[in-house]
């Protein structure tokens, strides 16, 4: 004996492009971000005395491989395991911010070199470290809704040299 099949309401889903978060999920993830962005601002203007405005601009969704794509190289790009969620964190800016945060934490007056140079170690180094608090502020930021531990894995100025998501 055949049982009778119930209808069912059958919604197309493009498996390219999957919708991860809900509007509620996004609006949570602004308000985390814009408390993110107000304790960096606040930290990056202690440590380099002077007054810098950090604000959130958008979130989107994107596919990782389309965001590699628009990354320019170089890049300052911090890879940070953020336990016990899973995947990865990826801090993203420009070497010319990296290079600026460096020349203020080292008592210059913050400009743009004249001549665009290779980052060295040195300055590799002190950038890894303003991830490290960028990491400490994410804890603060996200408190109320999970206990993080990040973790800076790895800086890296090239996007290509990144693989924290399956293409």
């Amino acid at each position: 004996a055949q049982r009778p099949v119930k209808a069912r309401n059958v919604k197309g889903y493009d498996f390219r492009r999957p919708d991860k978060f809900s509007k509620e999920h996004i609006r949570t993830l602004q308000v985390l971000h814009q408390t993110f962005a107000r304790l960096l601002s606040n930290s990056l203007s202690s440590r380099l005395r002077t007054m810098t405005t950090i604000k959130l601009s958008s979130i989107d969704q994107v596919l990782y491989e389309e965001y590699i794509q628009l990354v320019p190289t170089p890049t300052v790009l911090h890879i940070m395991n953020m336990a016990p969620l899973p995947g990865s964190l990826l801090f993203e800016y420009s070497t010319t911010m990296g290079l600026l945060l460096v020349d203020r934490l080292l008592g210059g007056a913050g400009r743009p070199y004249d001549e665009p140079h290779e980052i060295t170690d040195l300055e590799m180094a002190l950038i890894g470290k303003f991830a490290t608090s960028f990491g400490d502020l994410l804890t603060t930021a996200w408190e109320n809704v999970v206990s993080l531990t990040p973790k800076l894995m790895g800086t890296e100025l090239s996007a290509q040299f990144v693989q924290i998501a399956a293409p």
